[in-house]
This record gives C-alpha cells, sequence and structure tokens, in this order.
C-alpha cells in the first residue's frame, strides 16, 4: 500500500461545484484542477479502493454463506447442478420447509413485544425537555415507520447473522429531517476486526447501485469530472455493474436472474437503465483536537467561531488538547472520488448501526440460525424426495427379448393399471423396495424433530399439539425455547439502545428551529407541542442534555405472562391497602392496550404519585404539609417522652425521701425503745402493764420473740443503777 490512509490529518469538504456560478463567463482553454483530482486525492481514493477490496476478500466465504442462509429460508434449497440430476433420473426436487416456520415465530415473538423507550435528563433542570425528546422521537418513529425497518433488520440478523439499521439527516427531500431506515447486509462491508458496537472500527463501506442520471445529479458532477461514473461503468451485461467491485451477494441484486440458475428471457443489453455502484467509505482518523474539559458542552470539539463557545470559556469552563478518533466521510466509484470530508453528524460514530444474531469467535464473522439447521433440512429434503421416488418407481429385471418393445414396457409398467405382455419361455420380474420408503421417511422426521430441537422453537412454541398435557409443562417447555432463543432478542435490545443514542444526538443537533409536530396517543387522540418556541424554555431541544433508555426488557409474552399470574396470586395473600399499592405496577406488566392509561388513572385514585414524573405544585406543597405534620408529631411524642422521664426521676427522688425519712423515723423508734427496755428493766413491774397497753393497741409478737427458750440469746446482767445508761438521759 503506498498510501495510508490514516495519513490524513487536515480532511474538510470539497465544496461542490455550482452550475449557476460564473455561467457568463468565458470558458478558460486550461480549467483548472478540481480539488478532488489532486495527487493526495488519488493516493486517498486508491487507499481507500484497498481497503474496500481487502475486508470483500476477508468476508467473501461467509457473505456467500449469508446468501444461501436466506435461499434456505425462502425455500431455495436444491443448487442447480443437484436440481437437474434429479430432474433427469425423474425425480422431483421436493422442499419441504421446515426452517421458515421456525423463524416466523422468531420474527413474529419480535413484532408483537416491541418494547418502548424513554428519554431522561442528566439533571432535573432537563427533565421537561427530556419529555419533549421523548414525544419526538416517538413522532419521529411513526413518521419514518422506524418499528417496521427495524423488524426488517432484526430477520436479517436472525436469517444471515447481521443486519444494519441507518440513521441520518436529509435536505431538500420530501418527508422530516432526519429519516431512520433498514439497509440490507449485502450493501455493508465493516471492519470485521471490530467490537460488536464498532466502538474500535476503524471503517465501514456501504455499497449501493444508483441510476447514472441520478448519480451525476445528487453528487453534482462537472462535465469535466463525468469520467468518474461513466469510467465505472461496464457496457454490457448487468445494467453496466463494475463486477470487480462487488461480490455475488452485491451483484445478486442487480443480475438478471432466475431460479436454479435459469436467466429470464430478455437480455440485460436490451436495458436501456444504466446503473453504477457508488461507496461511501466512513473512516476514523487519529488527531488532537481542541475540546471542552467541563462544563455542559464536555468532550465537544471547541469551535473559535461558535459564538456559544465562547461564551462558555467566559463563563470559566476550561478546554484542553486531546487525542481523538475524528469520523472522515468520503464517496467514491471505482475510477475516482465524489466528496470527502469530515462526517457531518457530531456524534462522531457511523450512521450504521448493526443487529448482530451470532458472531464466530474465531473470526468474528456473523451467522445466523439458519446455518445450524441446513444440514437438517438437506437431510429431509432428500430422504422424502427419496421415500416418493421409491414409492412411485418401479424396477424390471428381465431376460433379454422378453418383451417385443422396451418402451411400451416402461410405460405399462408407470401405469397403476398397467398391463405388461411377455414372451412365454423368458423370465420377468417386477422388482420393487418398498421396504425402503419407510425408513427414509422416519429418518426424514427425526431431522425435522432436530430442527426444532437445535433451533429451541419448539411445537409448544408453534402452538401446536404435543404431549405436554398439563399447562405448568407446556408453560415450562415454552419457557426453556423462549431462553434459547433470547440471544438475538438481546442483541436487538443492544442495537435499539444504540440507535437510540444517535437519534437522539441527531434531534439535539439538527432541530434548532421553530417547528410543531403532532403526537397521538394510545387512545388515538392527537396533540401538538412546539419545539423551540423562544417563550418555552424547556422546549428547546439545544439547551438540555438526556438520555436514552429503553423502557421494558421483557421480550417473551408466556415470560411475562406468568410473571403477571406470579404477583397476582402474591397480591391474594396481601391486606388490601398492600395490594392496592402494588396493583398498579402489576398492571404495567400486562400487554394490554392502554395500559399506561389505566395504571395513570388507578395511581390517581389510589393516591399514589408516579415514579417517572416530576411532582406537581399540589402535590409538592402536600408532601411539604406532610413532612411538617410529620415533624410537629416528632416534637410532640419527643416531649412527651422528656416528661415522662422528668415524672419518673420526680417519683425515684420522692422514693428515696420517704426511704431517708423512714430510716430516721426508724432510729428515733429505735432510740425510744432503748429508753422503755431500760426503765422497764430497772422497773420489772411495769412490764405486764406495757404488755397489756400493747395488745390493746393492736401488736403482734414478732417470730423471733416466740422462739424456743434455748434460741433465745443470753440476758444481760443487771445493769449497775450508779453507771449511766445508753439512751437514758441522767
Amino acid at each position: 500500500m503506498s498510501g495510508s490512509l490514516f495519513d490524513l490529518r487536515e480532511a474538510t469538504r470539497i465544496p461542490a461545484h455550482d452550475p449557476i456560478a460564473g455561467a457568463g463567463d468565458a470558458i478558460p482553454e486550461d480549467p483548472p484542477e478540481h480539488p478532488l483530482d489532486t495527487v493526495q486525492m488519488q493516493e486517498q481514493h486508491r487507499t481507500l479502493m484497498q481497503l474496500y477490496a481487502q475486508e470483500m476478500d476477508r468476508q467473501r466465504d461467509n457473505r456467500q454463506q449469508m446468501a444461501m442462509d436466506e435461499d434456505y429460508y425462502d425455500g431455495i434449497q436444491w443448487s442447480a447442478e443437484d436440481a437437474q440430476a434429479l430432474q433427469d433420473r425423474g425425480q422431483n426436487p421436493i422442499v419441504i420447509n421446515h426452517i421458515a416456520p421456525t423463524i416466523n415465530w422468531m420474527l413474529g415473538s419480535e413484532r408483537r413485544t416491541r418494547v418502548d423507550f424513554r428519554v431522561l435528563g442528566r439533571t432535573k433542570d432537563d427533565n421537561q425537555g427530556a419529555q419533549t425528546k421523548t414525544q419526538l422521537l416517538k413522532y419521529l418513529s411513526d413518521s419514518n415507520y422506524l418499528p417496521f425497518e427495524r423488524s426488517q433488520g432484526f430477520k436479517d440478523a436472525v436469517v444471515a447473522g447481521i443486519g444494519w439499521l441507518e440513521d441520518g439527516a436529509q435536505h431538500g427531500d420530501d418527508g422530516e429531517e432526519l429519516y431512520s431506515r433498514y439497509v440490507s447486509w449485502r450493501e455493508i462491508l465493516h471492519d470485521s476486526k471490530g467490537r460488536f458496537d464498532l466502538s474500535d472500527a476503524r471503517y465501514l463501506f456501504r455499497s449501493k447501485m444508483l441510476d447514472v442520471d441520478v448519480a451525476l445529479k445528487l453528487y453534482k458532477v462537472p462535465d469535466s469530472r463525468r469520467e468518474i461514473i461513466t469510467g465505472a461503468i461496464q457496457d454490457g451485461l448487468h445494467y453496466g455493474l463494475s463486477g470487480d467491485i462487488a461480490d455475488e451477494p452485491m451483484a445478486s441484486m442487480e443480475d438478471d436472474y432466475g431460479g436454479y440458475g435459469h436467466t429470464v428471457r430478455s437480455s440485460s443489453v436490451m436495458h436501456l437503465r444504466q446503473r453504477v455502484r457508488v461507496i461511501e467509505g466512513w473512516y476514523r482518523v487519529p488527531e488532537m483536537r481542541t475540546q471542552f474539559y467541563n462544563g455542559p458542552a464536555k468532550g465537544q470539539k471547541f469551535d473559535s467561531a461558535n459564538p456559544e463557545h465562547k461564551a462558555l470559556l467566559q463563563t470559566g469552563w476550561s478546554v484542553i488538547d486531546k487525542f481523538h478518533m475524528t469520523m472522515l466521510m468520503a464517496a467514491f466509484t471505482s475510477a475516482g472520488l465524489l466528496w470527502l470530508g469530515e462526517s457531518p453528524y457530531q456524534h462522531n460514530d457511523f450512521p450504521f448501526t448493526p443487529i448482530w444474531g451470532n458472531r464466530r469467535a474465531r473470526d468474528g464473522m456473523p451467522y445466523g440460525l439458519v446455518r445450524q439447521l441446513r444440514d437438517l433440512q438437506d437431510d429431509v429434503n432428500k430422504k422424502h424426495s427419496k421415500a416418493q421416488y421409491i414409492l412411485a418407481s418401479n424396477k424390471v429385471v428381465m431376460e433379454e427379448g422378453a418383451v417385443e418393445s422396451e418402451a411400451i414396457l416402461a410405460e405399462e409398467v408407470a401405469r397403476p393399471d398397467g398391463i405388461i405382455k411377455k414372451r412365454r419361455g423368458y423370465e420377468l420380474q417386477l422388482a420393487v423396495d418398498r421396504d425402503l420408503a419407510p425408513a427414509h421417511l422416519e429418518l426424514m422426521r427425526d431431522s425435522a424433530r432436530m430442527i426444532q430441537t437445535t433451533s429451541g422453537v419448539t411445537d409448544e412454541l408453534l402452538g401446536r399439539k404435543t404431549n405436554a398435557v398439563s399447562g405448568a409443562a407446556i408453560t415450562a417447555r415454552q419457557e426453556q425455547g423462549s431462553l434459547q432463543t433470547s440471544t438475538y432478542f438481546d442483541w436487538l435490545r443492544m442495537a435499539r439502545q444504540k440507535q437510540g443514542e444517535k437519534q437522539l444526538a441527531l434531534i439535539e443537533q439538527f432541530y434548532t428551529y421553530q417547528k410543531v409536530v403532532r403526537i397521538t396517543d394510545d387512545r388515538g387522540q392527537a396533540s401538538y407541542i412546539t419545539l423551540n418556541d423562544p417563550e418555552l424554555p424547556e422546549s428547546q431541544i439545544a439547551r438540555s442534555r438526556a438520555d436514552f433508555i429503553i423502557d421494558e426488557s421483557a421480550y417473551s409474552a408466556s415470560y411475562r405472562q406468568s410473571m403477571v399470574e406470579t404477583l397476582g396470586l402474591v397480591l391474594q395473600r396481601l391486606p388490601p391497602d398492600l395490594a392496592a399499592v402494588l396493583l398498579p405496577m402489576m398492571i404495567e406488566m400486562m400487554d394490554i392496550p392502554n395500559r399506561d392509561e389505566i395504571v395513570k388513572q388507578l395511581r390517581a385514585k389510589l393516591g399514589i404519585p408516579d415514579p417517572d414524573s416530576d411532582p406537581t405544585p399540589e402535590q409538592v406543597a402536600a408532601q411539604r404539609a406532610n413532612q411538617q405534620q410529620q415533624q410537629h408529631a416528632e416534637e410532640m411524642m419527643q416531649l412527651t417522652e422528656a416528661e415522662a422521664r422528668a415524672r419518673v426521676e420526680g417519683l425515684q427522688m420522692d422514693n428515696a425521701l420517704k426511704r431517708v425519712q423512714t430510716a430516721g423515723q426508724r432510729i428515733d423508734a429505735m432510740g425510744k425503745a432503748v429508753t422503755a427496755a431500760a426503765v422497764i428493766s430497772n422497773q420489772p413491774g411495769v412490764a405486764p402493764a406495757a404488755d397489756q397497753m400493747l395488745a390493746e393497741a393492736g401488736f403482734e409478737e414478732s417470730p423471733a420473740a416466740m422462739q424456743a427458750p434455748d434460741m433465745m440469746p443470753p440476758a444481760a446482767p443487771p445493769a449497775d443503777p450508779t453507771q449511766p445508761q445508753p439512751g437514758v438521759s441522767l
């Protein structure tokens, strides 16, 4: 390779030729060289062509297999040679297509369970603008028939292994400024060494056929450069297709081709419609660029001519020089460049989004579900064709000269009521292998069952009668089949996420003018929103930043139904107040019309706020009042607790004081008792009178006083009246 694709650093858009400007000027004898015809541009064109051819060679074998996978789905399951060989020996090339119902079930499941999306603001101030962007994306989805385009891409992923969706902007055409559409895998050559999301892919080529007059006008090719178009046309066959830059899957859409290799009646030479292959090359080049380091424009390339960027610098946000992979785009034919420049899209990504089916581990090549079923399908066709041939044919073993005419014999043998005459003395025997037909049919049925086992699309999923009797058994088999095919739906979800992010970036870039769009809800009611209204800040598309979010993740209808049934059993066991709170969540999981409206009305009736929407001023006021009421209740509770503690502490103090008073009274009583005991001891005659007084006062003798004499303490010696006694005042 003499030149490198990645040497181009300062690529800028080459201005198109304006046929009106300078119309009255004299034509110079030697017109100046066109900017796309310089040595540098010729070298760039050569590099792009070499990369394109290199990727085509790398993917050639697998792309032929992908085309064959589509043929099997379409019922073209015999090669031209095998079909002709069967017909030559009187055997029909029978096709019993078991692949098509399997694929159709997956395609129907995708159509029945199309998921919704939302746009969420990155900050609280962006929420209102995010709702506007959600409505705008839904409007664009309707106007571009995006669900149908995406379903076609999903079909390519399941059948061939990869499907493609394109999102871009158009000017001057009928329809919306932003478009989303399906692109056939036959037109795309991607960097097969890149990741599944193409985040590190260096290039992607889109090859498309255009009528010559359309190509000349579309790219505004001047007369001095018409050979860029006409030089790429091959006169004669294939509508002028240049076969050296197209493989068989690309060229098959332009060929006059009939079934099993037969050409159509008219010759391609008779066609007046000339076509040329134009290639779009999207590729990344490394560069150091100045971009915003922080702020609302973080990551965007700084443009000194943009007043908004200047204003951001003046408000304190900073920029840095950073390594960056810049997306470039070139349009060219095999003869030269038609356009070259930076990508017109600010998201700096490929405008094409892949929907993967499967990816081969050893080289990253895509393949679909059909690839694993083709051998089994061949066995079904061949076994059925062989069994039919055995049942419908007869073998004749005879001696030479046994019949007068072998032609008449063959005709009579083929008739169900044929009469065969043979000469006397000659042997003639009909040898048929009827016993082989049931064996072939049984092998055919085994192969048909293996197709279901391999694909995961069983009879239960197809709604056919099986040996599963109970509903639980049928549901279990349906779950197993759904899990086996869930990989394809998971890749579709990833593709939807990537495509939604690109669409969101495109509307923020291109919808900068005031526009009124009509939105239709699930009930068919139309509402109108105004974009970029100067009096409504939330309608300014470019001022807010948001993220694209897939709203649902369940792709299996049976799985969703099972979850709803499980949640319904849980609700039956809950108290009514808790069941009412969970009821809207249960309805959100159901596949019913006007589901969102039903949930909205239920939440309003039950007083449950919507978790996905900002609260209204009334809800904010009610929430504040509730918070104040709760705060007041907490303060009262704290005050009550403090009073209770104070009362407990007071009671404890009273009890302590009473205990002190009781102890004092006991000490005083003990002192008086000691004095009385001393008096009694000096005057023993007083004791009976004291006992009588105590008995009349209700005094009961303590158990200690009733002890046995041997247990009583020894009597104190008589007191000396001349000595002072304790507790007795002299």
